[in-house]
C-alpha cells in the first residue's frame, strides 16, 4: 500500500516534534517543575513545598504534578529583595 501525499502536509515524523519546555528560557516559560524551581533558587525541594504551604509559592497542579507559576518565582524574589 502505498502513502498519499497531500499538498503541503507536514511530514509525520517533523509533526510530532515538541519543543521540551526545559528548552524555552525562563522569560518564556509559564510554569517550572518542582525540582526547577528548587535549582532555580539555590534551595531544596522540601523548601519549595514549604514556600507553596505557605502562599509565597502558586503551584499549579497538572494530574499529579505540580508546577510553580513563574510569576510567583518573580514576586518571591522581588520581595525578597524589598
Amino acid at each position: 500500500m502505498t502513502s498519499i501525499a497531500t499538498k503541503g502536509a507536514i511530514p509525520a515524523e517533523k509533526s510530532s516534534r515538541k519543543l521540551k519546555p526545559s528548552s524555552l528560557p525562563f522569560e518564556q516559560r509559564l510554569a517550572l517543575s518542582v525540582s526547577e524551581t528548587a535549582e532555580t533558587l539555590g534551595v531544596g525541594r522540601n523548601s519549595v513545598y514549604g514556600l507553596i504551604k505557605a502562599g509565597r509559592l502558586k503551584a499549579v497542579k497538572l494530574g499529579a504534578r505540580n508546577t510553580i507559576t513563574t510569576d510567583s518565582i518573580r514576586a518571591l524574589l522581588h520581595a525578597e529583595a524589598a
